[in-house]
């Protein structure tokens, strides 16, 4: 049932998308610029198609496509660089909820926690704590050229697990998604309020010295109707088909 409501999500996404996309380009590109740019591409590739012989007129009209052709970007510019920014907000949100699956029961992954600049890892004792379907692996490995430290954890249980990382006397808690089913995980539970804008699966992280802790979820596929595609290619496929039923 999940599987389906993503696929429902998607291709609400996808046609929302295309009809923004479509509203943008009319509204905020020349119209009459863009008709008369693409009557100037299609007359240049007649030219080509119909004076093969005559080497002057080719190399006149590969020039005119290639003008032509830049005219026609520049005139999408505009509209391009206004669908970008919520285009790129979106794609990230879907990633997080649809890019990546539970860690299969018997498989391991790693846990990234990363901390503030002012934290001395070399000094710190951080320590783990897990649900019993999940295992600890290894030792912690610390990063203190790059503010991190890392275990490698193991699932040995299906369903919602729960790890607890302790450093300086605080607790700061992260779920983590074991089974072999497609559900929405939360790879990282982050601090800041921009970060969690980017990452909303999950509440965000106490103030205190980790800025985010993560989980290394394998990539996930959606399998509907016996057709398995990554959830990039189910939008895709929305917005295109969108895109075309509009035209």
């Amino acid at each position: 049932m999940i599987t389906l409501a993503a696929l429902a999500v998607l291709a609400v996404a996808g046609v929302v998308s295309a009809v923004a996309a479509r509203w943008a380009f009319a509204r905020y590109s020349d119209q009459a610029k863009v008709r008369a740019a693409k009557r100037q591409i299609k007359a240049s590739l007649y030219e080509l198609r119909l004076f093969v012989d005559e080497p002057a007129v080719l190399l006149r009209a590969q020039r005119r496509l290639v003008t032509s052709n830049l005219r026609y970007l520049a005139l999408m510019l505009r509209p391009l660089l206004i669908i970008a920014g919520p285009m790129f907000l979106l794609m990230t949100v879907l990633d997080s909820l649809y890019g990546y699956g539970p860690i299969t029961q018997g498989a391991s992954a790693v846990v990234t926690v990363k901390v503030q600049p002012s934290v001395d890892l070399g000094t710190t004792p951080p320590a783990i704590e897990t649900s019993q379907g999940i295992a600890v692996e290894t030792p912690v490995v610390r990063i203190p050229g790059e503010y991190r430290f890392c275990w490698r954890i193991r699932a040995t249980g299906a369903g919602s697990q729960q790890l607890k990382v302790l450093l300086n006397g605080a607790v700061y808690e992260k779920s983590v998604r074991a089974g072999g089913e497609f559900t929405i995980v939360s790879r990282r539970r982050v601090r800041s309020i921009f970060a969690w804008m980017l990452n909303p699966t999950e509440s965000r992280l106490p103030p205190g010295a980790i800025e985010r802790i993560e989980v290394a979820y394998p990539a996930a596929w959606l399998t509907v109707f016996g057709l398995t595609l990554h959830w990039t290619l189910w939008f895709t496929l929305a917005a295109v088909g969108a895109a075309i039923w509009l035209r």
